[in-house]
């Protein structure tokens, strides 16, 4: 849909996805560690040195690494966009 939009999508490399894969997979297990976290922040700073305006965190578990980080606004939480939606489809 991206490209339909006439927009480009970057993607961290390989190298970056796996370390993130590993703790997002860490955090479902329950464990997280800093180097956890900074996985989180290095495949953001990839991201964002390729020039993209805009980062959305694709997975659940990555604001949770990133903390506070996550509210930066460059970055987009698909699962904050949802339950906003989904609490004002309820209040009406």
């Amino acid at each position: 849909r991206f490209e339909r939009e006439g927009i480009s999508a970057k993607l961290a490399p390989p190298e970056a996805r796996a370390a993130l894969d590993e703790a997002i997979l860490r955090m479902l297990e329950g464990i997280t560690e800093e180097g956890h976290r900074e996985a989180a922040r290095s495949a953001v700073a990839v991201v964002r040195d390729t020039g993209a305006p805009t980062t959305i965190l694709g997975c659940t578990e990555i604001p949770l690494l990133l903390g506070e980080a996550a509210n930066a606004p460059d970055l987009v939480d698909p699962a904050r966009l949802l339950a906003r939606a989904a609490v004002l489809r309820a209040v009406g």
